[in-house]
Protein backbone atom coordinates (compact mmCIF):
# COMPACT_ATOMS: atom_id res chain seq x y z
CA UNK A 1 0.00 0.00 0.00
CA UNK A 2 2.89 2.00 0.67
CA UNK A 3 4.16 1.59 -2.73
CA UNK A 4 0.81 2.78 -4.36
CA UNK A 5 -0.16 5.66 -1.91
CA UNK A 6 3.19 7.39 -3.48
CA UNK A 7 2.13 7.28 -6.67
CA UNK A 8 -1.61 8.97 -5.31
CA UNK A 9 -3.23 5.75 -4.66
CA UNK A 10 -5.79 5.88 -1.91
CA UNK A 11 -7.09 2.31 0.22
CA UNK A 12 -10.68 1.64 0.52
CA UNK A 13 -12.12 0.30 3.39
CA UNK A 14 -14.20 -1.96 1.82
CA UNK A 15 -14.97 -3.79 -2.34
CA UNK A 16 -18.69 -2.28 -1.65
CA UNK A 17 -16.95 1.44 -1.09
CA UNK A 18 -15.14 1.15 -4.46
CA UNK A 19 -18.07 0.61 -6.65
CA UNK A 20 -20.46 3.18 -4.87
CA UNK A 21 -17.26 5.70 -5.32
CA UNK A 22 -16.01 4.87 -8.77
CA UNK A 23 -17.39 4.70 -12.48
CA UNK A 24 -15.12 2.08 -13.78
CA UNK A 25 -13.36 -0.35 -12.02
CA UNK A 26 -10.70 -2.18 -12.87
CA UNK A 27 -8.97 -6.01 -11.57
CA UNK A 28 -6.08 -7.36 -11.89
CA UNK A 29 -6.25 -10.92 -9.72
CA UNK A 30 -4.28 -14.10 -9.89
CA UNK A 31 -7.26 -16.56 -10.47
CA UNK A 32 -10.41 -16.41 -11.44
CA UNK A 33 -11.96 -17.89 -8.59
CA UNK A 34 -10.69 -14.49 -6.60
CA UNK A 35 -12.39 -12.60 -9.17
CA UNK A 36 -15.73 -14.21 -8.78
CA UNK A 37 -15.51 -13.77 -4.97
CA UNK A 38 -14.74 -10.06 -5.50
CA UNK A 39 -17.55 -10.01 -7.54
CA UNK A 40 -20.20 -11.69 -6.81
CA UNK A 41 -19.62 -12.30 -3.30
CA UNK A 42 -21.37 -11.16 -0.24
CA UNK A 43 -20.32 -7.45 -0.42
CA UNK A 44 -18.87 -7.48 -3.68
CA UNK A 45 -18.61 -5.57 -7.26
CA UNK A 46 -22.35 -6.66 -7.98
CA UNK A 47 -23.81 -6.22 -4.71
CA UNK A 48 -23.20 -2.61 -4.97
CA UNK A 49 -22.84 -2.21 -8.44
CA UNK A 50 -24.67 1.36 -10.00
CA UNK A 51 -26.39 1.91 -13.31
CA UNK A 52 -23.52 2.70 -15.50
CA UNK A 53 -20.53 1.54 -14.08
CA UNK A 54 -18.02 -0.51 -15.94
CA UNK A 55 -15.47 -3.59 -14.12
CA UNK A 56 -12.58 -3.81 -16.50
CA UNK A 57 -11.08 -7.85 -15.74
CA UNK A 58 -7.61 -7.53 -16.95
CA UNK A 59 -6.98 -11.15 -15.19
CA UNK A 60 -6.45 -14.24 -17.51
CA UNK A 61 -10.19 -15.67 -16.19
CA UNK A 62 -12.25 -18.41 -17.42
CA UNK A 63 -14.36 -17.80 -20.60
CA UNK A 64 -17.71 -19.10 -18.76
CA UNK A 65 -16.57 -17.28 -15.48
CA UNK A 66 -16.79 -13.65 -18.04
CA UNK A 67 -19.79 -14.84 -19.07
CA UNK A 68 -21.78 -15.57 -15.85
CA UNK A 69 -20.38 -12.53 -14.79
CA UNK A 70 -21.49 -9.97 -16.87
CA UNK A 71 -24.91 -11.65 -17.67
CA UNK A 72 -24.96 -10.32 -13.50
CA UNK A 73 -23.44 -6.89 -13.98
CA UNK A 74 -25.88 -6.74 -16.49
CA UNK A 75 -28.87 -6.99 -14.36
CA UNK A 76 -27.96 -3.58 -11.73
CA UNK A 77 -27.27 -2.05 -15.57
CA UNK A 78 -23.73 -2.46 -15.33
CA UNK A 79 -21.34 -3.46 -17.48
CA UNK A 80 -18.16 -6.27 -17.14
CA UNK A 81 -15.31 -5.82 -19.83
CA UNK A 82 -13.18 -9.10 -20.25
CA UNK A 83 -9.17 -7.76 -20.76
CA UNK A 84 -6.88 -9.63 -20.20
CA UNK A 85 -3.25 -8.92 -20.50
CA UNK A 86 0.14 -10.31 -21.89
CA UNK A 87 3.71 -9.34 -21.45
CA UNK A 88 5.68 -8.28 -18.09
CA UNK A 89 5.68 -5.58 -15.59
CA UNK A 90 8.48 -3.65 -16.91
CA UNK A 91 6.36 -3.66 -20.25
CA UNK A 92 3.36 -1.99 -17.99
CA UNK A 93 5.30 0.87 -16.60
CA UNK A 94 6.99 1.68 -20.69
CA UNK A 95 3.36 1.47 -21.14
CA UNK A 96 3.53 -1.64 -23.85
CA UNK A 97 1.36 -4.42 -22.22
CA UNK A 98 -1.17 -6.57 -25.03
CA UNK A 99 -4.55 -5.94 -23.90
CA UNK A 100 -7.11 -8.12 -25.76
CA UNK A 101 -10.59 -6.45 -25.04
CA UNK A 102 -14.19 -8.01 -25.14
CA UNK A 103 -16.74 -4.75 -25.23
CA UNK A 104 -18.77 -3.21 -26.59
CA UNK A 105 -18.05 0.31 -29.00
CA UNK A 106 -19.41 2.25 -26.24
CA UNK A 107 -17.62 0.78 -23.02
CA UNK A 108 -14.67 0.38 -25.36
CA UNK A 109 -14.81 4.05 -26.30
CA UNK A 110 -14.91 4.70 -22.15
CA UNK A 111 -11.87 2.78 -21.18
CA UNK A 112 -9.91 2.92 -24.03
CA UNK A 113 -8.07 5.93 -22.71
CA UNK A 114 -7.42 4.38 -19.87
CA UNK A 115 -5.96 1.45 -21.21
CA UNK A 116 -3.67 3.18 -23.47
CA UNK A 117 -1.87 4.41 -20.64
CA UNK A 118 -0.13 0.97 -20.06
CA UNK A 119 -0.85 -0.28 -23.21
CA UNK A 120 0.62 0.22 -27.06
CA UNK A 121 -2.26 1.64 -29.56
CA UNK A 122 -4.60 -0.94 -30.06
CA UNK A 123 -6.97 -0.92 -33.19
CA UNK A 124 -9.90 -2.33 -34.26
CA UNK A 125 -9.48 -1.90 -38.19
CA UNK A 126 -6.51 -1.65 -40.70
CA UNK A 127 -6.30 2.14 -40.05
CA UNK A 128 -2.62 3.61 -38.61
CA UNK A 129 -2.47 2.91 -35.01
CA UNK A 130 -0.99 5.85 -34.26
CA UNK A 131 2.42 5.65 -34.51
CA UNK A 132 2.86 5.99 -37.69
CA UNK A 133 4.19 3.91 -40.77
CA UNK A 134 1.97 0.92 -42.05
CA UNK A 135 -1.62 0.36 -41.36
CA UNK A 136 -2.02 -2.41 -38.89
CA UNK A 137 -2.42 -6.07 -40.72
CA UNK A 138 -5.36 -8.42 -40.31
CA UNK A 139 -4.24 -10.84 -37.41
CA UNK A 140 -4.17 -13.53 -40.30
CA UNK A 141 -2.29 -11.68 -42.85
CA UNK A 142 1.57 -12.70 -42.27
CA UNK A 143 4.14 -10.01 -41.20
CA UNK A 144 5.21 -7.66 -43.64
CA UNK A 145 8.11 -5.85 -42.07
CA UNK A 146 10.64 -6.55 -39.14
CA UNK A 147 9.09 -3.22 -37.93
CA UNK A 148 7.96 -4.24 -33.83
CA UNK A 149 5.00 -2.18 -34.10
CA UNK A 150 3.81 -4.43 -37.07
CA UNK A 151 5.16 -7.29 -35.81
CA UNK A 152 3.24 -7.46 -32.50
CA UNK A 153 -0.16 -6.18 -33.67
CA UNK A 154 -2.95 -6.70 -35.32
CA UNK A 155 -6.69 -6.96 -35.51
CA UNK A 156 -10.20 -8.52 -35.75
CA UNK A 157 -13.44 -8.20 -37.59
CA UNK A 158 -16.42 -9.71 -36.36
CA UNK A 159 -16.58 -11.55 -39.38
CA UNK A 160 -12.83 -13.29 -38.80
CA UNK A 161 -12.71 -12.93 -35.10
CA UNK A 162 -16.50 -12.99 -33.88
CA UNK A 163 -19.07 -11.15 -31.87
CA UNK A 164 -17.05 -9.68 -28.91
CA UNK A 165 -14.25 -11.27 -28.78
CA UNK A 166 -15.21 -12.78 -25.47
CA UNK A 167 -13.17 -15.98 -26.07
CA UNK A 168 -10.22 -14.16 -27.71
CA UNK A 169 -7.42 -16.58 -27.56
CA UNK A 170 -9.58 -18.99 -29.61
CA UNK A 171 -10.38 -16.31 -31.97
CA UNK A 172 -6.85 -15.41 -32.87
CA UNK A 173 -5.90 -18.69 -32.25
CA UNK A 174 -8.37 -19.55 -35.37
CA UNK A 175 -7.76 -16.76 -37.21
CA UNK A 176 -3.50 -17.50 -37.30
CA UNK A 177 -4.20 -21.31 -37.86
CA UNK A 178 -0.94 -22.74 -38.43
CA UNK A 179 -0.40 -25.76 -40.65
CA UNK A 180 0.05 -29.13 -39.67
CA UNK A 181 3.24 -30.16 -40.85
CA UNK A 182 2.93 -34.54 -41.53
CA UNK A 183 5.61 -37.00 -42.70
CA UNK A 184 4.58 -40.45 -44.30
CA UNK A 185 7.85 -43.26 -44.95
CA UNK A 186 7.77 -44.97 -48.24
CA UNK A 187 8.74 -48.17 -47.83
CA UNK A 188 6.97 -48.40 -44.97
CA UNK A 189 9.93 -51.02 -42.94
CA UNK A 190 13.14 -49.45 -45.36
CA UNK A 191 16.01 -51.69 -45.90
CA UNK A 192 19.32 -50.57 -45.95
CA UNK A 193 20.80 -49.75 -49.65
CA UNK A 194 17.21 -49.08 -50.74
CA UNK A 195 16.00 -45.26 -51.29
CA UNK A 196 13.15 -43.99 -48.72
CA UNK A 197 10.74 -41.47 -49.80
CA UNK A 198 9.97 -38.88 -47.00
CA UNK A 199 6.62 -36.99 -48.21
CA UNK A 200 4.62 -33.88 -47.08
CA UNK A 201 1.36 -34.93 -48.85
CA UNK A 202 -0.36 -35.65 -45.44
CA UNK A 203 0.50 -32.43 -44.15
CA UNK A 204 -3.39 -29.99 -43.09
CA UNK A 205 -3.50 -26.44 -44.31
CA UNK A 206 -5.77 -24.13 -42.95
CA UNK A 207 -9.12 -23.33 -45.08
CA UNK A 208 -8.39 -20.91 -48.17
CA UNK A 209 -4.17 -22.09 -47.90
CA UNK A 210 -1.76 -23.83 -49.97
CA UNK A 211 1.28 -24.59 -49.00
CA UNK A 212 4.16 -22.43 -50.68
CA UNK A 213 7.31 -23.87 -48.98
CA UNK A 214 8.96 -26.86 -48.00
CA UNK A 215 12.26 -27.90 -46.02
CA UNK A 216 13.94 -30.61 -45.32
CA UNK A 217 16.60 -31.23 -42.73
CA UNK A 218 18.82 -34.46 -41.88
CA UNK A 219 18.56 -34.01 -37.79
CA UNK A 220 20.60 -37.20 -37.23
CA UNK A 221 22.07 -39.15 -39.88
CA UNK A 222 22.80 -42.31 -37.73
CA UNK A 223 26.04 -43.07 -39.34
CA UNK A 224 23.90 -44.26 -42.26
CA UNK A 225 22.79 -41.33 -44.19
CA UNK A 226 24.98 -38.02 -45.05
CA UNK A 227 22.27 -36.15 -46.52
CA UNK A 228 18.99 -36.20 -49.20
CA UNK A 229 19.61 -37.58 -52.83
CA UNK A 230 16.84 -35.32 -53.90
CA UNK A 231 15.91 -31.36 -53.19
CA UNK A 232 15.64 -30.92 -49.34
CA UNK A 233 12.74 -27.94 -50.52
CA UNK A 234 10.43 -29.89 -52.41
CA UNK A 235 7.26 -31.65 -51.34
CA UNK A 236 8.59 -35.04 -51.39
CA UNK A 237 12.57 -35.90 -50.28
CA UNK A 238 14.79 -39.18 -50.74
CA UNK A 239 17.86 -40.78 -49.28
CA UNK A 240 19.31 -44.05 -49.32
CA UNK A 241 20.57 -45.31 -46.04
CA UNK A 242 24.01 -47.58 -46.64
CA UNK A 243 23.43 -49.47 -43.12
CA UNK A 244 20.99 -50.53 -40.58
CA UNK A 245 20.13 -48.04 -38.34
CA UNK A 246 18.03 -45.06 -36.74
CA UNK A 247 17.59 -41.39 -39.04
CA UNK A 248 15.65 -38.30 -37.61
CA UNK A 249 14.38 -35.98 -40.20
CA UNK A 250 12.31 -32.30 -39.63
CA UNK A 251 10.09 -31.15 -41.96
CA UNK A 252 8.64 -27.61 -42.02
CA UNK A 253 5.48 -26.71 -44.41
CA UNK A 254 4.71 -22.97 -45.11
CA UNK A 255 1.60 -21.51 -46.09
CA UNK A 256 0.49 -18.79 -48.41
CA UNK A 257 -0.39 -16.58 -45.48
CA UNK A 258 3.33 -17.32 -44.26
CA UNK A 259 2.70 -19.15 -41.33
CA UNK A 260 4.94 -22.40 -40.54
CA UNK A 261 4.82 -25.45 -38.63
CA UNK A 262 7.38 -28.37 -38.30
CA UNK A 263 7.75 -32.26 -37.61
CA UNK A 264 10.17 -34.63 -37.30
CA UNK A 265 10.08 -38.26 -37.57
CA UNK A 266 12.58 -41.03 -36.54
CA UNK A 267 13.06 -43.53 -39.48
CA UNK A 268 14.33 -47.07 -38.50
CA UNK A 269 16.26 -49.19 -41.45
CA UNK A 270 16.54 -52.61 -41.32
CA UNK A 271 19.99 -54.67 -42.37
CA UNK A 272 19.07 -55.70 -46.37
CA UNK A 273 18.11 -58.99 -46.94
CA UNK A 274 20.89 -62.10 -47.43
CA UNK A 275 20.44 -63.62 -51.12
CA UNK A 276 20.89 -67.35 -50.77
CA UNK A 277 22.71 -68.43 -53.60
CA UNK A 278 20.48 -71.41 -55.52
CA UNK A 279 21.60 -74.83 -55.61
CA UNK A 280 22.73 -76.47 -58.76
CA UNK A 281 19.78 -79.29 -59.69
CA UNK A 282 20.85 -82.94 -60.46
CA UNK A 283 20.67 -84.35 -63.66
CA UNK A 284 18.87 -87.16 -64.98
CA UNK A 285 20.00 -90.11 -66.75
CA UNK A 286 19.96 -88.55 -70.34
CA UNK A 287 22.31 -85.44 -69.63
CA UNK A 288 19.06 -82.49 -69.96
CA UNK A 289 19.40 -81.76 -66.32
CA UNK A 290 16.23 -80.88 -64.28
CA UNK A 291 14.75 -81.30 -61.32
CA UNK A 292 17.20 -83.66 -58.78
CA UNK A 293 14.62 -86.14 -58.40
CA UNK A 294 13.24 -89.31 -60.73
CA UNK A 295 9.87 -89.03 -62.04
CA UNK A 296 8.10 -92.39 -61.81
CA UNK A 297 7.71 -92.54 -65.84
CA UNK A 298 11.83 -92.55 -66.21
CA UNK A 299 11.68 -95.68 -63.26
CA UNK A 300 9.72 -97.52 -64.78
CA UNK A 301 11.39 -97.13 -68.11
CA UNK A 302 15.09 -98.02 -65.69
CA UNK A 303 12.89 -101.72 -64.26
CA UNK A 304 11.45 -102.16 -68.08
CA UNK A 305 15.26 -102.00 -69.68
CA UNK A 306 16.33 -104.05 -66.99
CA UNK A 307 14.16 -107.29 -67.33
CA UNK A 308 14.26 -106.95 -71.22
CA UNK A 309 18.37 -107.42 -70.56
CA UNK A 310 17.76 -109.91 -68.19
CA UNK A 311 15.45 -111.71 -70.75
CA UNK A 312 18.23 -111.23 -73.09
CA UNK A 313 21.00 -112.77 -71.65
CA UNK A 314 19.07 -115.72 -70.04
CA UNK A 315 18.16 -116.44 -74.16
CA UNK A 316 21.75 -115.88 -75.00
CA UNK A 317 22.77 -119.36 -72.23
CA UNK A 318 19.73 -121.25 -73.49
CA UNK A 319 20.77 -120.98 -77.14
CA UNK A 320 24.68 -121.64 -75.77
CA UNK A 321 23.55 -124.70 -74.02
CA UNK A 322 21.55 -126.00 -77.07
CA UNK A 323 24.55 -125.79 -79.33
CA UNK A 324 27.09 -127.68 -76.90
CA UNK A 325 24.29 -130.12 -76.81
CA UNK A 326 24.37 -130.97 -80.50
CA UNK A 327 27.91 -130.75 -80.91
CA UNK A 328 28.22 -133.76 -78.20
CA UNK A 329 26.07 -135.56 -80.31
CA UNK A 330 27.75 -135.26 -83.53
CA UNK A 331 31.12 -136.53 -81.63
CA UNK A 332 29.79 -139.34 -80.53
Amino acid sequence: MLRLAEHGVSPAPTIAAIAKTSEIVFLSLPSGEIVREVCSGMGGLIEAARPGSVVVDLSTSPVDLTRELAAQFALKGASFIDAPVARTREAAEAGTLSVMVGADEQDFERIKTLLQTSARPFPTSGADNGAGGLPVRRCDEPVRTPDPDDDSQCYCSTALCGAGMLDAAAAVSAAVQAPIAAITVSPSSPTANSAVTLSSAASTLAAGRVATGWSWVLLNGGGIVSGFSSSSSAATATFTPTAAGSVTVRLTVTDSAGISSSADVAVTVAAAPVVTPSTPSTPTGDGSGGGGSLSVAWVLCLLLATLLLARLRLRQKQQLRAIRALRTIRAS
